[in-house]
């Protein structure tokens, strides 16, 4: 099928797609960039309907999620902070495009704030693994000498569980760093 067919035999709603079709019945031509734009549409609308629901349960998977995704879990959830560093419960939806997750804050210790993402610097902070500042986002009072470490930790994941779980499309572009089976999955899909 040509391109020029594949506009013309468009079902779909989309007015852009739809303007440019007449267009095209009306002049009988169209400029390359009208032709890459209305095909690019049409892509995406063939790309949502390509959604697969599905229950794939993962144990100790750990996402480092870009700042876009963050920010949207920040504004969707009503939180303080970006989360950045997520433990995935499940996965529920793969699209050729985008994975759905359920996922909470992480709890998984490493040498990066479990909180945002960065890389962790000073003594308190290796230890506790987050920042000072993440700790305040959390609402979990930061530790002022190490016999705090353990009740900054039980606070920390009590917060974990008042938080709950988050369910959300992240764009496989946006994943920086997904460790474990996942990343076979997503270089499979």
């Amino acid at each position: 099928m040509t391109t020029f067919d594949q506009i013309k035999n468009y079902k779909g709603t989309n007015s852009f797609v739809k303007d440019i079709q007449s267009k095209l019945e009306k002049y009988g031509k169209l400029t390359d960039k009208q032709v890459s734009a209305v095909l690019a549409q049409i892509n995406r609308e063939i790309a949502k309907t390509q959604v697969r629901t599905v229950n794939i349960p993962l144990d100790d998977e750990a996402v480092l999620v870009g700042r876009n995704v963050g920010q949207a879990l920040k504004e969707a959830y009503g939180l303080e902070f970006n989360p950045m560093v997520l433990d995935i419960t499940k996965v529920t939806a793969i699209s050729p495009k985008a994975i759905k997750f359920v996922a909470k804050m992480t709890s998984k210790k490493g040498n990066i704030c479990m909180c945002c993402g960065r890389t962790l610097t000073d003594e308190f902070s290796m230890i506790t693994k987050m920042g000072k500042t993440c700790a305040g986002h959390m609402k979990v009072e930061y530790i002022k000498n190490l016999s705090e470490v353990e009740r900054f930790r039980n606070d920390y994941l009590k917060r974990i569980e008042e938080i709950g779980n988050f369910e959300f499309w992240v764009p496989k572009k946006q994943i920086q760093n997904w460790y474990g089976i996942g990343d076979l999955l997503l270089q499979m899909i």
